[in-house]
């Protein structure tokens, strides 16, 4: 057993949705709001920390990466996993650099793979439900729009050298180069992502093993077992949802936003289609009148404008802070950007990781200052199909 196990992340619902596939195996998981954690963690405890550097630029990334890997290693923490956006938004290679340097590793082993998504990679294109990558919605990304498919190329422009070199009819790695270097797994199943995370294991601290949620949960299980978790907050299988909740939307991706309209079809929610120069006072009095009407209340950016996506999360957050008198029984969050903007607002501390509703949906009970709480969903904007936020609801 690990005694001090971390995972780094470069944005919160990914930190969420790694930390859930840790607490599914009965790990004791906590993703801090901080940079570095202000408490120290029990033996055992899994810390997964948040860098929140998906939309730095590559320099800043990186020294956030620097910052939180060089407390680790004072510490005595291991570094499980580095957990990163399986359509490898954000500055990827300048943290991957980061990180094996600080580590003294000779290489990444990188698998953005995850079947369960429907993100696969074979002859290192990028697929999702089938399609390259760049013919999909995320060549349309505001801040980080796929260019092309092909991960070598991704990667190459970030100015990190990545190897197509394993596939899972192989299963050893291609020899190391004189310089650090990235060796990209080809896998279109679970199978796959499961071997490529062994292997990893068996090159211990000599690579930094990098992927997707897919490669989390393989790690969880294939490595040994945890007490099974407590139920403290008394959740058990189910979690009660009153009408009174909130859905706050910062993703401009259309999967969110078609999953708001089969929501809304169904009367039991009030649609709220702002923007960031509106007032926040303004989406905060339809929520109060929604959860006075006895249904759940969704505040989203209107997609049919154009706004800034930096601003979005603040206006969110904002409205977030607002309401923190009387706070509802569950709020739902899209978005990682949206999630650390909302656990700020509400002078969140920590979040304890509850389970997971669906691949890469995360319940967690956000541990507020003075002894608050709030419980929480948070899903990464482009995951599920239309009927999937009514479902989780």
């Amino acid at each position: 057993m690990i005694r001090f196990p971390w995972i780094l992340a470069d944005d919160l619902s990914g930190a969420l949705e790694a930390g859930a596939c840790f607490h599914a195996a009965g790990w004791r998981v906590r993703v801090p709001m901080g940079l570095l954690p202000e408490s120290e963690a029990e033996p055992g405890e899994l810390l997964v920390i948040n860098t929140e550097s998906r939309n730095l630029a590559p320099e800043q990334a990186a020294a956030r990466v620097r910052a939180v890997t060089r407390w680790a290693r004072a510490t005595g923490r291991q570094l499980l996993f580095k957990k990163i956006d399986s359509t490898l938004r954000g500055p990827v290679g300048a943290e991957m650099a980061a990180l094996v340097e600080e580590l003294g590793a000779k290489r990444v082993l990188l698998c953005p793979a995850n079947p369960a998504t429907e993100r696969t990679v074979r002859d290192g294109v990028l697929r999702i439900a089938g399609v390259p990558l760049a013919e999909t919605a995320f060549a349309r990304d505001p801040l980080w729009p796929a260019k092309t498919s092909r991960i070598e190329q991704l990667l190459g422009n970030q100015a990190f050298p990545a190897t197509l070199a394993w596939h899972s009819t192989g299963g050893s790695l291609p020899p190391e180069r004189d310089a650090p270097d990235c060796v990209l797994a080809d896998a279109e199943t679970l199978g796959e992502v499961r071997q490529f995370a062994a292997l990893g294991l068996r090159e211990g601290k000599s690579v930094v093993l990098t992927g997707s949620s897919a490669v989390a949960a393989a790690l969880a299980d294939l490595l040994p077992g945890h007490p099974e978790p407590c139920d403290e907050d008394g959740i058990g299988q189910g979690f009660p949802v009153d009408r009174r909740f909130l859905v706050l939307c910062g993703s401009r991706h259309p999967a969110s936003h078609a999953q708001i309209d089969s929501l809304s079809s169904g009367g039991l929610v009030e649609v709220h289609s702002g923007h960031p120069e509106e007032s926040p006072a303004v989406a905060v009095a339809a929520i109060r009148r929604a959860w006075t009407r006895g249904r759940g209340a969704v505040v989203r950016c209107d997609p049919s404008a154009s706004h800034s996506p930096t601003k979005i999360a603040p206006w969110l957050g904002a409205i977030a802070r607002l309401i923190r008198d009387t706070p509802p029984g569950l709020i739902y969050l899209t978005g990682g950007e949206t999630a650390w903007r909302v656990g700020c607002d509400l002078d969140g501390v920590d979040w304890i990781i509850r389970r997971v509703l669906a691949p890469g949906v995360v319940l967690a009970r956000l541990r507020c200052a003075e002894g608050a709480a709030v419980m929480v969903v948070t899903k990464p904007g482009g995951y599920g199909d239309a009927t999937a936020m009514r479902e989780h609801l």
